[in-house]
């Protein structure tokens, strides 16, 4: 799976392989370098002419729902918040598992929008619920250096088969509410750079990187999941003036993985 250096698909005729690309955004013999008009940015090559931006940090912050206790397969929510924490303070390291067992204790099932605010407060971190009306209210938060939580159904998401072969699209099938974090964009937000926490035991790259990790979804899919599930942002690091009554926004969900065993 190294050959084509996770930029697309590989045929062996006896000692020798061809390398399929992924779009026409690479080149060279094992799809390794960018072809023209493209340049490297979080693992992919980007259009060089267009807006592109992170808010990533330095140090690892990336985690996945697997793995995380009794309720892994609904720890989407909890998971993502643990990221987000993360993301603000290094110094605050926390376990997803534990995170859902302090907010919600041993109540089985998904996670509420409500229960995110919740667990960002008890950790005192920083954010702003908005509407999620255009591509370019995310990114103008990204531009600022925030990251977002977003609540979508993944029913709409492009599948890309095998996921293996490239860090666009969703890389597992089946789709339902879940809990993403977004934290930078490319080609004006026509890809956004997600931290996904579905991350299955099975669903690494040969180098071992999770393919939940810089995957690549895109913005017009987001944004149309997004007005279908829950059509609002909770923006991380955001500062929430200090006589700002938090509006009345419906409580968003994610819905329990229907098969994670890919």
């Amino acid at each position: 799976k190294l050959t084509c250096s996770n930029q697309g698909t590989c045929t062996s005729y006896g000692d020798s392989m061809i390398c399929d690309c992924f779009q026409d955004r690479y080149t060279g013999d094992t799809c390794e370098q960018c072809a023209s008009g493209y340049r490297w940015f979080n693992r992919v090559c980007a259009l060089e002419n267009q807006q592109m931006q992170s808010a990533d940090r330095a140090y690892p912050w990336y985690k996945t729902q697997i793995g995380t206790g009794a309720h892994e397969l609904n720890n989407c929510g909890p998971t993502s918040c643990a990221m987000s924490i993360k993301w603000f303070d290094q110094s605050k390291d926390i376990d997803p598992g534990n995170l859902r067992q302090e907010i919600t204790g041993d109540k089985p099932g998904w996670w509420y929008t409500g229960d995110i605010e919740r667990a960002l407060d008890t950790y005192s971190i920083p954010f702003q619920v908005i509407a999620f009306d255009s591509i370019a209210t995310l990114t103008s938060q990204i531009d600022q250096g925030k990251i977002i939580i977003l609540c979508v159904t993944m029913e709409h998401i492009s599948y890309q088969s095998p996921p293996y072969a490239s860090h666009f699209n969703k890389f597992y099938p089946n789709g339902t509410g879940h809990f993403i974090v977004v934290k930078g964009y490319i080609e004006n937000g026509d890809w956004l750079d997600i931290y996904d926490p579905a991350n299955n035991i099975y669903d690494y790259y040969a180098d071992m990187t999770p393919y939940g990790k810089d995957r690549f979804y895109q913005g017009t899919e987001i944004l149309a999941s997004a007005k279908k599930w829950w059509p609002y942002l909770i923006v991380i690091g955001a500062v929430q003036p200090s006589s700002f009554a938090r509006p009345s926004i419906p409580e968003g969900r994610s819905a329990p993985m229907l098969d994670l065993a890919r």
